[in-house]
Parts: structure tokens; sequence; C-alpha cells
């Protein structure tokens, strides 16, 4: 008899201790893929250096000519590059602002093409005194929520002069009459002042420049300054902009039902739950000091209105009577608690639903990316630099699906650049891409230690006598082995299990329409 009971005690222990592991597991682990990813049971992100992290997000780097190295033995024939907008106001309000916002001194023009000759001006103006809401969700000053600031615009301006001595430098021999240019972007080596004087003037540089901005302000403006030093003297660029309830460049709820559920799952997930337990006693002080506590602001919020006053050197925010304010630890929280919860939402290793929210996210930019390179490849498109203006939430989703490693916050001016080669010397992979992000190459995700491993110090692939003197560019660049668009297919189908029903096929031609790859009913709309 006590045998028995024994048994039957042990069975019991064995089946408590097998249901509570299943039970953590599905709330804490990634389960690992066919690309050889590793489970995250702990997703950590640490900032040893605050200051360092508010600098870079204040204002990202630039790329810059000096450290930019090309592949040896290959030609350029398609960049992509993704931009966050350049500084801006806060998105959000807190209650009893105590600085004012008086750094957007531009004027916006807003063009009625009906009355060519009349103009109409905007200009935030806020009666403080008349409107009785102003009082207690706006701020002084002439920035608009959100509004990209005269520094925002500056910093796009310095983006689009770097870009240009990189892609570009054309340059102009007055005695011979001639401007050499660049063979990838133009097709030729160069061509007389007064043909490339009439290529400028042509629409889109000849169809050579497309332009995509977000419907937002800050954006058009922030594509409008970059266009304006990459190409300075181009007259008739078009920049394509989408409504609103039809944006795919950045996450957009409104074709995209489910996107708001799993991001509500992703607020229920262990990890989560546990992280904002953490700082529960920090955020309750915070709260109840800057009287939010009714309130439905998000971390992302604090996170922004914080931020937004280092990138300016401005106070931190106060109680109402001014005896209280935001001290150095409280903001320190905000921003770790802030960029936690970013990377944690849009990396796909994060958490059990990531890789369903990204596909939802940025399945069909990512798509969208594809289709022009393979296009490109079989000359049915003619564009050469392709400028897709957006937010930190779009670089984001990118980066956290395609780098395998938790991100930090984009900073304002951020570019993601995918640039396309030819090799000239490599037969079984002719075309491979390359990524760029804030002047300094990234490894993919799919490119593992083991298929990736090269003697760098040989450097068969890069141009640069020493390159191991410059700094920016000790790190692990991609293979041209690695960084096919087969590969960039597979894993978009393997990883984020998307239909990628695309014929890589370099020579033939296709007749598939990008839009149409990604069922939005089944991906977006269909029943959790």
């Amino acid at each position: 008899m006590r045998i028995k009971q024994r048994i039957i005690f042990i069975v019991a222990i064995l089946v408590f201790l097998t249901t509570s592991f299943y039970f953590l597991n599905s709330n804490i682990k990634i389960n690992s893929d066919s690309n050889g990813f590793k489970n995250i049971k702990q997703f950590k992100l640490n900032i040893e250096d605050y200051s360092s992290f508010t600098n870079n997000y204040c204002q990202a780097n630039f790329p810059e000519e000096e450290e930019y190295v090309k592949p040896k033995n290959a030609k350029l024939i398609m960049v992509h590059i993704i931009t966050r907008h350049g500084d801006r106001a806060p998105t959000h309000s807190l209650p009893n602002e105590n600085i004012s916002w008086n750094i957007c001194n531009y004027v916006e023009e807003n063009k009625v093409s009906s009355i060519p000759n009349f103009v109409v001006n905007k200009k935030i103006d806020i009666d403080s005194i008349h409107n009785p809401y102003a009082k207690q969700v706006y701020w002084d000053g002439n920035c608009g929520i959100g509004q990209l600031t005269d520094k925002g615009i500056k910093q796009h301006k310095t983006l689009g002069s770097k870009l240009r001595k990189i892609y570009l430098n054309d340059d102009y021999d007055q005695n011979l009459n001639k401007v050499t240019v660049e063979e990838w972007f133009w097709g030729v080596t160069s061509m007389s002042r007064e043909e490339y004087e009439k290529e400028l003037n042509s629409i889109n540089i000849g169809g050579r420049i497309w332009a995509k901005s977000t419907e937002s302000s800050r954006t058009m403006i922030s594509a409008q300054s970059l266009l304006s030093e990459f190409i300075p003297n181009a007259k008739n660029i078009t920049l394509n902009i989408a409504p609103r309830y039809l944006e795919m460049l950045t996450p957009n709820a409104h074709p995209c039902r489910r996107l708001k559920n799993y991001t509500n799952k992703m607020k229920e997930s262990y990890q989560y739950k546990q992280k904002v337990k953490e700082t529960k006693h920090e955020f309750e002080v915070i709260k109840k000091l800057l009287e939010t506590e009714n309130s439905e602001l998000t971390f992302e919020r604090y996170f922004d209105s914080i931020q937004g006053r280092r990138c300016w050197n401005k106070p931190m925010p106060c109680s109402k009577d001014g005896s209280k304010c935001i001290n150095l630890s409280l903001a320190e929280t905000i921003i770790d608690m802030g960029n936690w919860e970013r990377a944690y939402q849009y990396n796909i290793r994060g958490w059990d639903g990531a890789v369903e929210l990204a596909k939802m996210r940025v399945g069909p930019i990512l798509i969208e990316f594809l289709t022009n390179m393979l296009n490109k490849i079989r000359n049915l498109d003619d564009r050469r630099f392709l400028l897709y203006s957006a937010h930190d939430s779009t670089i984001s989703a990118i980066l956290g699906v395609l780098i395998d490693k938790p991100l930090h916050w984009p900073g304002y001016a951020s570019s993601f650049i995918i640039e396309l080669w030819k090799s000239e010397e490599n037969d079984d992979n002719k075309y491979f891409f390359r990524v760029i992000y804030n002047g300094k190459p990234i490894k993919m995700a799919w490119c593992n230690d083991n298929l990736h491993k090269k003697n760098l110090n040989n450097s068969t692939i890069y141009e640069k006598e020493s390159f191991n003197n410059h700094k920016a560019n000790e790190v692990e660049y991609e293979d041209i082995s690695c960084n096919t668009l087969e590969n960039l297919k597979s894993y978009l189908q393997d990883t984020l299990n998307l239909t990628v029903d695309i014929e890589m096929d370099y020579n033939k031609e296709s007749t598939f329409i990008p839009s149409l790859i990604y069922d939005v009913d089944q991906e977006c709309n269909k029943d959790n």
C-alpha cells in the first residue's frame, strides 16, 4: 500500500513540474526556428551611457564619405533609403507644461492648385487666453504637437549633403563645359552642361529618383530638405503620399485591425508584466508628481517628453506648484523603460507574438523592397534612388526583423540604406545587397557565423588598402554569398511566414503585382 501511495505521489509531482514548465515556457521563450536562432528566455537591453544614448537619439550618426567602403569589382545599381524625420516637438503635452517650444520658425506653404498665385501660410497660433483647452493641454511657443523644428530641417539637409558626396558627387569642368557624373545614377560617365541641366529639369530627374512620405508634415518637410541638398538644382521631383488610412510606411491599424490586438497581447506577456512590476513604484511617483494618474499615457509618451527636453537642454517637467520636478534618476527610469518597451515589442525574438506583429507591421514594405530590386535587375524599373521618409516605428520594425539582436530607439534623422550591387567577378551570386544603418554596415539575421565567416584581412570583397584603420568599418561585413535576394526571400518566408510567390529568375519577365502578394484579409483581418 505504501509503495502504491509513493508511486501516486511521485507521478503527481512530475505532472505538477511538467505543467509548470510548460506554462512558464509558453510565456517566456521564443521558439527556435530553422535559421538557428537561440531561445531567448530573458530579454535584456542595457544602456551603459545615458548621455551617449541621448546624443545619438537627438541626432543619429550620418553616413560619412571618408568611412564609406565600396564593394570591390561590383557596380551599384539601386539605393533604397528609409529615414526617420528630423528633430521635432514632443507628440504629447503634459499637464502644467512649464516650458515653451519656440523653435519652429520656418513657414509651411500650402498652395491651392486652383489659384496658382495664391499661397496660404500655415502658422501655429494657440490662444491660451480665450481657448480653455489650451490652458491644460498645450505649451507656449510656435511649435505644434510633433512639428518638425528648425534643427530637424537642418539635420535632413546635412544628411542629403552627406549622401550626395557618397552617391552623386557630380563635378562640373567649366573649361570643357562638361559634367562628370556617377554612372550608376545617370547611365553615363559625363555629359554637357546643357544636357545635365535638361535632365535636372525633367520630371523626377528622368525617373531616376522616387520619393515617398507619410501624410505627416514632419516627414514631408524632412524629405524635401534631404532632396534639396542631395540634388540641389532639381526642379521637378514628385513626393508620393498615400492617404493616412492606407499607409504602410508605419504600423497602421486602420486596414489591419489585428495590429492593435497583438500590441495588447504583448502587454499581457510575462516579461512585459515583469518589467512593469520592476518599475511600478517609480512610475507611481512620476504619475503623482505630474498629475497623470487618470491619463492613458504610455511609457512611449513619457519617454518622448523627457527625451525632447534633454535634446534641447530644457528643464524636466514639474508638479503644478513647481515644488517637485523629475530628477535624473526618474528620467533615466523613463528612458530605460521606454527604450526597453520599444526593443521588446519590435524585435521578433522578444516575445511569443512578435513574429505575427512584425508580419503585419512591415511585411508589405519588405516585399516591396525585394520586388523593387528584382524588377531593377530585370530592367523593368528605371528608378535608381528611392527615398522613404518615415518614422522611428518604421525603422524599428525593419530592424526588429532583419537584425539578430535587441535594438535601441532610432534617433532623429536616422537612415537605413539598402544598396543593390552587381558583382563583376562572381557568377554564382551575381547580385547582392548591403544594408547600412546610420553610417555603419550591419549584418543580416540570417548571416550566421557558420555561413558568413571570412578572413577580412585578405579582403577580396571590399576596397581600401587598410580599412582596419577605419573604426566605423570594424564590423562583420555581409558576404556576397549571404546577402542575396534569394536568401532575403527565404528569410521572409521561413521566419515571418510570409507568402512570397515571386520567381527569382533574373532573366525572366514577370507579371506579378507586389501589392497583391500580401493577402490583407488573411494576414491582417482574419479571426484570432
